[in-house]
């Protein structure tokens, strides 16, 4: 009789773990978070500022990693491609295709950014009480030296609200490879012109945790549904 109730106490806590697992899946798979931000079709283009004609074509220069995605051209040579997403799942999976593309067609190196006089010369132009981030002046960034076009590419993490799925991947670039050098002061300051944080992170690329930041929790709750099972049936 002990052994009977055990048993249905274990295949209890079995049914609700599996309950548990379940509906962090469809939550996490098919709930839309962020409520109050704009349509996808409008957050893909945040991030570029005004003063710009849209340029499609140079989002060629890279895989379609998103379906929300936007570019302009500031000068000639100059540009800024945005990739926008939803969820988180699609972010990371995108950022890993972009991250293999990148490493197979060119260079690339994590190093630090900052952009404190760009943000200050920003400021100023603006006027003094506009302020236009809390988010940090020195960050990482992805510096990439392609064939096409050489630039920097900057993740926004949830920027707006840290509790909803909000993703942004930013390239500030220049398709005058000759002169990557030259251009770097006016990409600074075109990176400042479009930085905005509120909340969240901004960094790099992620290119070597890319399957560990993949981890959910349904894993460690299948161990320990296992766990109770097992028992059950020894």
């Amino acid at each position: 009789m002990l052994q009977a109730l055990r048993t249905r106490k274990r295949l209890s806590i079995l049914f609700l773990l599996s309950l548990l697992a379940v509906s962090i899946y469809v939550a996490s798979t098919y709930l839309i978070i962020g409520p109050g931000l704009p349509p996808a079709e409008i957050m893909e283009e945040w991030y570029l500022p005004g003063g710009a004609g849209y340029n499609e074509a140079d989002l060629s220069l890279f895989p379609a990693i998103s379906e929300y995605s936007a570019s302009s051209r500031y000068s000639n040579s100059t540009i800024i491609c945005v990739w926008y997403f939803e969820k988180k799942s699609s972010f990371l999976e995108g950022e890993n295709n972009l991250s293999e593309y990148l490493k197979e067609s060119g260079q690339v190196e994590i190093l630090e950014i900052n952009i404190t006089n760009e943000l200050d010369e920003v400021i100023n132009s603006r006027g003094k009480n506009w302020q236009p981030t809390n988010g940090p002046r020195v960050f990482d960034a992805t510096k990439y030296e392609g064939t096409e076009t050489s630039g920097y590419f900057i993740v926004y993490e949830t920027p707006f609200l840290e509790t909803s799925e909000n993703y942004f991947i930013t390239y500030y670039g220049t398709k005058d490879t000759t002169n990557f050098t030259g251009k770097k002061n006016d990409l600074l300051y075109l990176m400042a012109r479009s930085y905005y944080l509120g909340e969240g992170n901004v960094t790099s690329l992620d290119f070597e945790n890319n399957e560990d930041r993949k981890n959910s929790p349904l894993p460690s709750l299948i161990d320990l549904i296992g766990w109770y099972y097992c028992p059950i049936a020894t």
